[in-house]
């Protein structure tokens, strides 16, 4: 008896498909303008290296399910988050441009050729020409530039050239002189001849535009939907102008927006999801602006990309630019609650301590302490200038030391570093305490809440205290707590005067109510310190002790504790969420915002988690959010949230060892979009003979969606899937089940192949 089984497999995906922000697609953007402290959007570069590709970038697409197609010089470049597929024109010459249309089918203009993309008999893309279809006095040309999909058919344009796709047959136009771009909006095709200006193709047949003669020499390089049925067009000499179907007016962009366009050389325009236009330039990188013209943000090399040209820019289904380049492909989250400050922006080494004093927003890195200064508003003819100085944080003069902590106390700005104790005001530094032969190696400071004119401060090798003195204005050394030892990088002070202190491998340790006294040592015969380890509950190496409005919170490499000193025994804290105290994760600090929320930030498991005090005084972790965008170690978090000045104060800090991240809690989420999962490549597995592919990622035409039937001893499958989701594709998570074999799901993994 012949046995045959059908193979039906499920996958269920548990992606980090990050919450963006919901606008409407009639925002304002008026309202759009450049924030000082905005900093640099998330990007990606993608470099050939990576997946070892051609260089030289000219077009992009995303199909239906949410792959990425690029065109470079050796054809179409497929990426659906795991695996890079080079699809190969029958020239194996370079891809030009590349266009959708409404079923999903990508087209593709190459060199000498065109055609699109169609799965063969297991699914795998090919490239499918349509030369054949070109009448043979046509097809002579070079570069097809342009391919554009719409209601009447797919065009492609060549110098010589425009042809258009559409019910089987092809059509063709030629010029006078040449073609030179080629444009859709809002389904009306244009394109401009040289020596003639710009065109419109009505029906079967080329028209000029009211007033587009005054484009007969001048190319123009972007032409995009504009409000009340305008149309922006883009070009190098005359700017940008306004075009209503009857005349072109100049739109009176600023004059930093005017500057920037001129000198780097325009080269395409894409419309973003906030209604703003992104315009890709030659020499500059991306320039971002509203719809008046004025300058909001400069994607360029110094902002993070790999390379100062951009030649074509797109948006994906999720509203994030992508930029064909040169050198290669870069992704870049604008529409992100998420900014991050690098090298670019000052921040050279790690963050460890972040502080707001005085309007100026304060650093503490391994180089020393750094300040952005507090936020001016530019004016439109110096906003490029201003646009990096002011995100550009300068350091503070006097300290060259590793700086571990900021502390503001009454009107005194202090930091703790391997060299003693600063005082800061504005740009310059001075000691307080100097560490001679590190003997005042500070790590941490705390003021007292008993007594504010007291500063503790956490050594490398014990406690030790400051004291402000107000009839001199200076500040005195009050000398060692006897008796400690131990490294002390937290300190946390209840309204008792008791303090607890975290170290890095020898546990906390507690400290009774201290006297008021100011003698070289504090220390009386009624005070008591308790040490509690591994002994006592806590998990081996650091541990660290932080404030909330009702007690003491304890991080680890385990995750959360809390003490009962009923038992004087630590125990596993779930009070934010289970997952904080199961031991999978590191917890490295903890924050408790200004509306009574608990943020987390772990150094190991590279996050950021955020748990929602609820009415009732529970909590609930975060979910969907961006903050899962930012897979980076945590060392440091500043809050400075006002609910009375919710606009200009709505901003989370994050420092770590890779610099600096800013989070704005307004910015308005968008509903988390789910993507399933896509089944790229199904193999059997023969031994003793050669594999054979039997399905290869795309649904071959003709077959009715039916799966194929295998014979029963063809039952070694090998399975490959991916996630098109492209926030962060290393963190997709998958889940399988295949059906007759599987007695269960699997777990979670981030594995791609089965």
């Amino acid at each position: 008896m012949k046995r045959t089984f059908a193979v039906t497999l499920f996958f269920c995906l548990c992606a980090h498909i990050h919450a963006r922000a919901l606008r409407s697609p009639h925002s304002a953007s008026m309202s759009v303008t450049a924030r000082p402290e905005a900093g640099r959007p998330f990007i990606r570069n993608y470099n050939p290296r990576e997946f070892g590709a051609a260089f030289n970038y000219w077009a992009i697409a995303q199909d239906q399910r949410g792959v990425m197609y690029f065109g470079n010089w050796n054809g179409v470049l497929e990426y659906d988050g795991v695996s890079w597929r080079l699809v190969s024109t029958p020239n194996r010459s370079g891809v030009r441009s590349l266009a959708v249309d409404a079923n999903g089918r990508i087209y593709v203009g190459a060199v000498g050729d065109l055609g699109y993309l169609a799965p063969d008999s297991v699914g795998e893309l090919r490239f499918v020409s349509l030369v054949d279809h070109v009448q043979p006095e046509n097809r002579e040309f070079n570069e097809v530039w342009y391919s554009y999909a719409t209601s009447q058919g797919v065009y492609f344009r060549t110098d010589k050239i425009l042809l258009r796709w559409a019910n089987n047959r092809m059509q063709a136009w030629k010029p006078h002189t040449a073609f030179s771009g080629l444009f859709v909006v809002r389904d009306r095709v244009y394109i401009q001849q040289w020596g003639i200006g710009l065109l419109e193709l009505v029906g079967d047949s080329l028209h000029v535009t009211h007033a587009g003669g005054r484009f007969a020499h001048e190319r123009i390089y972007a032409m995009l939907p504009h409000v009340d049925e305008k149309i922006l067009v883009g070009t190098r000499e005359q700017g940008l102008l306004l075009y209503d179907g009857v005349s072109f007016q100049t739109l009176q962009s600023d004059p930093a927006a005017t500057k920037f366009l001129r000198e780097n050389q325009l080269s395409h325009g894409a419309v973003l999801r906030d209604d703003t236009f992104a315009l890709a330039t030659m020499r500059g990188g991306v320039a971002i602006i509203d719809q008046n013209a004025r300058l909001v943000k400069i994607l360029d090399k110094a902002a993070g990309l790999q390379d100062h040209d951009a030649n074509f820019v797109f948006v994906d289904r999720e509203g994030v630019i992508w930029l064909a380049q040169g050198r290669g492909i870069a992704r870049v989250e604008t529409d992100s609650p998420l900014a991050i400050y690098g090298e670019t922006s000052g921040i050279k080494d790690f963050v460890s301590s972040i502080l707001r004093y005085k309007g100026a927003l304060y650093v503490a890195t391994g180089l020393g302490v750094f300040y952005l200064p507090a936020e001016s508003t530019p004016t439109n003819s110096s906003l490029l200038a201003q646009r990096e100085r002011a995100q550009e944080f300068r350091p503070v003069a006097g300290i060259t030391a590793q700086c571990w902590y900021l502390l503001t106390a009454g009107q005194s700005l202090l930091a703790a570093t391997n060299d003693g104790v600063y005082q800061i005001r504005g740009e310059q530094a001075t000691f307080l305490k100097e560490s001679v032969a590190d003997s005042f190696f500070s790590m941490s400071l705390h003021r007292s809440q008993k007594n504010p004119s007291r500063v503790w401060v956490g050594l490398r090798d014990g406690l030790a205290s400051l004291r402000y003195e107000a009839a001199t204005s200076k500040w005195i050394d009050v000398g060692r707590i006897s008796g400690i030892h131990e490294p002390i990088w937290s300190i946390v002070e209840n309204n008792e005067g008791e303090l607890w202190l975290g170290t890095e491998a020898q546990g906390v340790l507690w400290i009774s109510s201290l006297p008021g006294n100011h003698s070289a040592t504090l220390r009386n015969e009624n005070q008591k310190i308790e040490r509690f380890d591994a002994r006592h509950g806590l998990p081996k190496g650091w541990v660290g002790v932080y404030p909330t409005r009702t007690r003491t919170i304890f991080t680890s490499d385990r995750g959360l504790f809390r003490f009962d000193r009923t038992t004087n025994k630590f125990f596993p804290d779930s009070t934010f969420g289970s997952m904080f105290a199961d031991g999978s994760r590191d917890i490295e600090v903890v924050s408790e915002d200004q509306q009574g929320n608990i943020w987390l930030g772990s150094e190991e498991a590279a996050e950021i988690n955020r748990a929602l005090r609820q009415p009732e005084g529970s909590y609930l972790p975060e979910t969907g959010s961006a903050l899962r965008l930012a897979k980076t170690a945590i060392w440091a978090i500043y809050s400075e949230l006002d609910s009375a000045h919710p606009r200009t104060s709505s901003a989370v800090w994050f420092g770590g060892p890779e610099g600096l991240l800013r989070y704005d809690v307004n910015f308005p989420k968008r509903e988390t979009q789910v993507y399933p999962a896509l089944i790229r490549r199904v193999i059997i597995l023969q031994e003793g003979a050669q594999d054979s592919t039997i399905f290869a990622g795309a649904m071959p035409e003709n077959t009715g969606g039916d799966f194929p039937i295998l014979a029963y001893a063809h039952h070694a499958l090998h399975f490959e899937f991916a996630l098109p989701s492209f926030s962060d594709e290393s963190a997709n998570q998958f889940q399988f089940y295949l059906e007759g074999f599987d007695q269960n799901w699997s777990a979670w993994s981030k594995a791609s192949k089965k």
